[in-house]
């Protein structure tokens, strides 16, 4: 029968034979930049068995599903950050628990701490790790997002304010992971290096006998939304070569509205303009249509990758996006992997079948 492996590490010493016959839920979220990666373990506490781990402390986490035969690769990391809070819970018939609540980012440290800091003329790589550096991280940025720009600038605002207000100007999903921080390109199935992601493939199918053989549990999906439909894309921006201000445009790609997106700000030149048309215009692609799932655990499973669905029906099979993998490990339920899904591709949203209610 299938089972699942775990292992959990903090400050270096593995501790996942003490957590085994304790454990009741691990849970382990992979995001698409916009909050941070998280884990959470729960045991059961009743006689105290393990030290409270201290706030700060660097864990790291993983678990896998092992079918018949066994791994020999053992559970891969898919977590890595610091011990945010701890919290004894009690409640009468349950007992004492524990829940162990970890982030990717270093709530104490120089990541949060806000900055005045300027760069004159470079690439986005360059000033990334120049800033970065001042909050203690390292950085890599994807190629096809290094941008240039005549000026940089961090106006009291931390490193995280930062790199999330620069990644929705250039298209970018940034993430921290413990030291690491990275500006991978959005919505590209790629790493901040430019190698493609694995892609996860759902499928719904039943044996003669109605018992599940696919991997899909349960899910909702809505491969079409009206509201992120946009005619074009506008942004402002001063040109002072002709002394006036002057429109940036991108036109929508995939299921245009009837009317105007435009930017609320006035941007510094026609690069930045044109770099946040796109990226607006990109944002709003990945938005229409999406839903979630649940699946048998998959490890491989993350944010920013392909899912590939197929068997539902059609109109709902394709590709889409994963905004969110979450990975839960409970007692009740075993391993299951939730996924929160985005920018729906190939035949989703289009069932080309004859005859009443389809299209034709």
């Amino acid at each position: 029968m299938p089972h699942t492996d775990f292992w959990v590490s903090v400050n270096g010493t593995p501790i996942s034979s003490m957590l085994e016959p304790i454990l009741i839920a691990m849970t382990i979220t992979d995001t698409d930049g916009e909050e941070a990666d998280s884990l959470e373990i729960e045991v059961d506490d009743a006689g105290g068995q393990i030290s409270l781990p201290p706030t700060d402390a660097p864990i790291q986490a993983g678990m896998v599903r092992v079918e018949d035969g066994g791994s020999d690769a053992g559970p891969p990391k898919m977590f890595s950050g610091k011990v945010d809070k701890v919290t004894s819970r009690m409640a009468r018939g349950g007992g004492l628990t524990l829940l162990i609540t970890a982030k990717s980012v270093d709530q104490k440290g120089k990541p949060k701490e806000r900055q005045q800091s300027h760069h004159d003329k470079g690439k986005l790589s360059g000033v990334a790790q120049k800033f970065g550096q001042g909050a203690g991280l390292k950085v890599k940025v994807a190629p096809g997002i290094d941008v240039e720009r005549d000026w940089w600038g961090m106006q009291g605002e931390s490193f995280l304010e930062w790199g999330q207000r620069i990644a929705h100007e250039v298209g970018a999903t940034f993430k921290v992971r413990g030291d690491q921080a990275v500006f991978a390109e959005r919505s590209a199935g790629q790493s901040s290096g430019g190698q493609g992601l694995a892609a996860v493939r759902a499928h719904r199918e039943f044996d003669t006998d109605g018992t599940r053989i696919g991997n899909i549990v349960s899910g909702e999906l809505s491969p079409t939304e009206d509201r992120h439909a946009w005619q074009k894309f506008e942004a402002r921006y001063y040109d002072p070569k002709d002394a006036k201000y002057k429109t940036q445009d991108f036109e929508a790609r995939r299921r245009p509205g009837s009317v105007v997106h435009r930017d609320r700000f006035t941007r510094a030149d026609q690069g930045s303009a044109k770099a946040r048309t796109k990226s607006t215009s990109a944002e709003a692609e990945r938005e229409q249509g999406g839903g979630t799932l649940t699946i048998d655990g998959d490890s491989t499973a993350q944010a920013e990758a392909s899912c590939i669905v197929s068997g539902w029906r059609p109109g709902i099979d394709g590709t889409y996006r994963i905004k969110t993998a979450r990975h839960r490990l409970t007692r009740s339920a075993g391993y299951l992997t939730e996924l929160t899904l985005a920018q729906p591709g190939g035949e989703a949203g289009t069932d080309g079948r004859k005859g009443a209610g389809a299209e034709s």
